[in-house]
């Protein structure tokens, strides 16, 4: 994400966002105006001024210190005195690195510099609350807030960290700092800030860094050109700054200012910000437009300042070609700021941009998750008007059912009512007087698979393994939600339906038998969904009892069979035929029950066709063939009587 001209990493401002950076401030923080204190090669050269010593070949800074503090030169005395002398000013840097954190107590600033211009200008910002350590005393660096001077301050000159022999004892002897840093590298995302590579306290503070495996991200902010390679080599990512010129860093301070106005940014500033920048289509954003809608993306309440304000169709295809709508389209739990972008699609662009949607939807394989899926079925069939035409409704309507989920499939902790949604859209659909939509929603609704589970209530004495197993038989749609859209919606239709919903039913009928007689719980003379039902025609047990799902499927398959039985005969007599010969016993009861319907036949023709077909004393079908006997018996003629006696006597033998 861009602030000013520098590109910070994602994971650097999410540690913002989570109290878990630490600004780690070196000497460059302090050499910029007003302040303009030297480095520490120029602290040094000041120290050793008067000395008339020099530095050796080989010999490191701290090493030159060191000898010249074994000669009587007070280093650390001269040293406080520059740092601290009158009229020093703190930095913008400084103001700006501090307002990266909203209170004082969330102050996390860690300095190696003894200068006390983070004092100065936190006193500005904060008053006098912020917590400032001094080394050696220094907290935790798991668990710490405020500012840290962790090589020493001028208020305390003996105890700066300035000779090598101050090194050894800070990070080998005594370890007060090699400890703290430890910790902190291994709980908090770190962010150098005013220090390059060659700096004698990067020497130090590199060996402090934990191992490789065990570190969080570590960045550090340096002017472009610098060696990349060992910041690298050292784990610590580099984000470039550019310069205008050698030794301007104005570029930093103008990102960190930048940065820092973003997180100081209040509710009400965002919520201006954000409404602005939604009002007009996007093709239009420049770069921190573009920034601010990325990051507003990512909060639920910013989220809706977008939503709330943005109606250009536009935003549609801008906000998927940079993925904001990834997980609208997968299974994984959607985010709080993902529902509110779905309910956006829904409520502003389905009613009058469904083609931006339907390629929306197609590039995305036309798969939907379930909560998108939800969003739009409630959008279709519970909006208080009906604003789609029949065109429109009838491909919303194709498309929801070819992306229908499961029944009560949870989603980030919330059902998915299918049924519900889905009988709601079929009579949206009936408003329209569009039938076959309605019967291809009837068709999802059974849309059925088996299921398995343990039973737990089988007594220990039984070692039928078989018998450990429950079946079910699961469908789409709720008892009520069928039972709703066939009688309210089908039935009274039934003449321009009545083909393709007898094929559905059957198909059904015999998927479930199927399924079964896999397990060994159904055969040609038993099954479990025939048994449930006394009767094929309405009938008082089965009210008593209570309907179910399967109620729905047997009265569709009887209403259609008797529909051809009334108008039809030749096919009537065609699917009797073909029924009757099914192995499944709730096929031959429908042929059974569907031949005493018939008008066509003679009493003596439907007791030649039972015995043609049907044994008259097999138990499955028995009530529908005393049902037969009882309405054609008294009427046929003494032959078909006696050959029916006949047959019954010589079954019993």
């Amino acid at each position: 994400m861009k602030f000013g001209k520098v590109d910070f990493p994602k994971p650097l401002l999410e540690a913002l966002r989570d109290n878990k950076l630490v600004v780690f401030a070196g000497a460059g923080v302090s050499m910029g105006e007003p302040a303009c204190l030297p480095d520490f090669c120029t602290l040094t050269n000041i120290i050793a001024e008067h000395t008339n010593k020099t530095i050796g070949d080989t010999e490191t800074l701290e090493e030159f210190l060191g000898r010249l503090h074994k000669d009587g030169t007070n280093v650390h005395e001269i040293a406080s005195r520059e740092l601290s002398r009158g009229g020093l000013e703190s930095t913008p840097l400084h103001r700006e690195l501090l307002r990266l954190y909203q209170t004082d107590q969330l102050v996390l600033i860690v300095t190696t510099n003894f200068d006390l211009l983070f004092e100065q200008a936190a006193e500005e910002g904060f008053g006098e609350n912020l917590p400032v350590f001094c080394a050696p005393a220094l907290p935790l660096g798991s668990n710490f807030n405020g500012l840290i001077h962790v090589h020493g301050s001028v208020q305390r000159p003996k105890e700066m960290v300035l000779t090598d022999s101050d090194f050894g004892r800070a990070y080998l002897s005594e370890g007060w700092s090699r400890r703290f840093l430890l910790d902190l590298f291994t709980n908090y995302t770190v962010l150098f800030v005013g220090y390059s590579l060659s700096d004698t306290v990067m020497k130090y503070l590199v060996r402090a860094l934990p191992p490789q495996s065990a570190k969080l991200p570590r960045y550090a902010l340096e002017r472009v050109g610098a060696d990349d390679q060992h910041w690298n080599q050292s784990g610590i990512v580099k984000i470039p700054y550019p310069q205008n010129h050698k030794n301007d860093h104005s570029e930093l301070s103008v990102a960190i200012q930048d940065l820092a106005n973003w997180l100081q940014r209040g509710m009400m500033g965002w919520h201006q910000v954000i409404s602005v920048i939604a009002q007009s289509p996007p093709n239009g954003l420049n770069e921190d437009d573009e920034r601010d809608i990325a990051l507003a993306l990512e909060d639920v309440t910013k989220t809706r300042f977008f939503t709330e304000n943005a109606s250009h169709p536009e935003w549609i295809d801008w906000l998927d070609e940079r993925g904001y709508f990834t997980r609208l389209f997968g299974n994984s739990p959607l985010q709080d700021s993902d529902r509110v972008l779905s309910w956006w699609l829904v409520t502003q662009f389905l009613k009058d941009y469904s083609h931006e949607m339907f390629l929306l939807i197609g590039r995305h394989r036309t798969r939907i998750h379930p909560i998108f899926w939800k969003h739009i079925a409630q959008k279709i069939g519970l909006d208080n008007e009906s604003f789609l035409d029949s065109t429109l409704l009838s491909r919303w309507t194709s498309l929801l059912l070819s992306t229908a989920p499961e029944e009560g499939e949870i989603q980030d902790g919330r059902y998915v009512f299918t049924s519900n949604h889905l009988t709601a859209i079929a009579k949206r659909c009936i408003q329209h007087e569009m039938i076959m939509e309605v019967l291809m929603i009837f068709c999802t609704m059974t849309r059925s698979r088996g299921a398995i589970e343990e039973n737990e209530f089988l007594p220990p004495i039984v070692t039928d393994r078989d018998l450990q197993i429950n079946l079910d038989w699961e469908m789409v749609g709720k008892d009520d939600d069928l039972d709703e859209l066939w009688q309210f919606c089908l039935k009274p239709h039934l003449s321009k339906i009545v083909t393709p919903l007898l094929k559905k039913v059957i198909h059904c009928i015999e998927k479930q038998y199927q399924f079964y007689n896999t397990w060994g719980r159904a055969t040609r003379s038993s099954e479990p969904v025939s048994q449930s039902r006394s009767a094929i025609e309405p009938h008082e047990q089965d009210e008593q009892r209570g309907r179910d799902k399967y109620d729905v499927l047997i009265d569709a398959a009887r209403d259609c069979l008797e529909w051809f039985a009334s108008n039809q005969p030749t096919v009537a007599a065609r699917l009797c035929k073909r029924l009757v010969a099914s192995d499944v016993p709730l096929l031959r009861r429908l042929a059974v029950h569907t031949l005493t319907q018939r008008t066509d036949l003679t009493p003596d023709d439907k007791i030649r066709w039972l015995l043609e077909h049907v044994d008259v004393n097999e138990y499955a079908i028995h009530h529908e063939i005393y049902r037969l006997v009882g309405h054609a018996y008294s009427d046929a003629s003494t032959d078909c009587r006696m050959a029916l006696i006949e047959r019954i006597q010589s079954s019993e033998i």
